[in-house]
């Protein structure tokens, strides 16, 4: 006679440990044998048929006797909670006589939690942008700045950090005995195993590893939000001149709580383009700020508010060659 009877609770309680959606056959339950007789497995059936009707777990497509295991969530009842959530995040702005700003405080709201994604064209000031982020912030919250090319071998900063660095003399990046006031982490890969909870956490810049497709980089973003807490992540990517989205395509803005693009303005200065925000103060999204940047790629001049041209409506070409009136930018300064 057996001494274990096989019961719902019994199944249940198997389940417990399954790690949800990965597929398995519901004779893994008999264990090997312990449950064996014609009763037990058309008892079991009947068993994983009323889980199937409470929604515990489901059958997986058209493979016969397989199931996945889906995960209870509580409902939420209340809007008690913490106040708050907001993040007194510093934009970028004007040094050194230059008082210019992108104005975004009065734009969006940055919430604990958020992903910022900056997708920009090589060379064209993603690093100077993150570097004033990092330098506006650095008095008021934990930062931590990851990055493969601030850090030679030896363990040392590069001589094209520090000289960066040195320029942006409008921010203290070291304490009273000389110790950096943020953390510098060399990674180049897994960045989302060094996130630092409750910290606004810089990846500049985020690679995709060879073999893995641009879709992979949804999952990247998701396990990176999870590790937040009230932190934030600022991620920057590769953007491929003339593409509306950086590498990764739309996959790459899917977990992005605001997402920003640079892109050339003419020669000699960047355009950042405003795209999702999830939280917007006023109408934000579609709209664009020029920029210059001086002192050997360490500071930002000159931010003002562009729009496309009349004349080219953006293209910065019409059938006659060169827009006359943008010069062939596709767009121009606001009245």
């Amino acid at each position: 006679m057996r001494e274990i009877k096989l019961t719902k609770q019994l199944v249940e309680a198997w389940l417990i440990p399954v790690e949800p959606y990965k597929l398995f056959h519901y004779t893994a339950v008999l264990d090997g044998g312990k449950f064996s007789s014609p009763e037990d497995q058309s008892h079991l059936r009947k068993i994983f048929h009323d889980l199937a009707l409470q929604r515990k777990v489901k059958p997986s497509g058209n493979r016969d006797g397989f199931y996945v295991v889906i995960p209870q969530v509580k409902p939420i009842r209340r809007l008690d909670g913490a106040t708050g959530g907001i993040i007194d995040f510093a934009w970028p702005c004007g040094h050194g006589g230059d008082n210019s700003s992108f104005g975004f405080e009065g734009l969006m709201t940055v919430s604990e939690g958020d992903l910022i994604l900056l997708g920009g064209v090589s060379n064209f000031g993603k690093t100077a942008i993150i570097l004033n982020m990092l330098g506006e912030n650095l008095d008021k919250y934990s930062c931590l700045l990851m990055g493969n090319e601030y850090v030679n071998a030896d363990q040392t900063v590069t001589g094209k950090f520090r000289r960066r660095m040195t320029r942006m003399s409008w921010a203290d990046w070291t304490d009273s005995e000389g110790n950096l006031k943020f953390i510098l982490l060399p990674v180049n890969t897994g960045y989302e195993d060094y996130i630092e909870k409750d910290k606004i956490n810089i990846i500049d810049w985020l690679n995709i590893p060879q073999g893995q497709g641009f879709y992979e980089i949804a999952p990247i973003m998701k396990a990176i939000k999870d590790r937040l807490g009230k932190g934030l992540a600022v991620v920057v990517e590769q953007k491929t001149r003339g593409k509306e989205f950086a590498d990764g395509g739309e996959f790459s803005e899917r977990f992005a709580d605001i997402y920003l693009t640079i892109d050339p303005f003419g020669e000699n200065e960047s355009r950042l383009t405003v795209g999702k925000v999830k939280e917007p103060k006023e109408r934000v999204s579609g709209r664009s700020w020029a920029f210059s940047i001086v002192d050997y790629g360490a500071n930002l001049h000159r931010i003002r508010e562009v729009k496309k041209c009349f004349k080219c409506w953006g293209h910065g070409y019409t059938k006659m060659g060169k827009c006359d009136s943008c010069l062939g930018k596709g767009y121009i300064d606001m009245d």
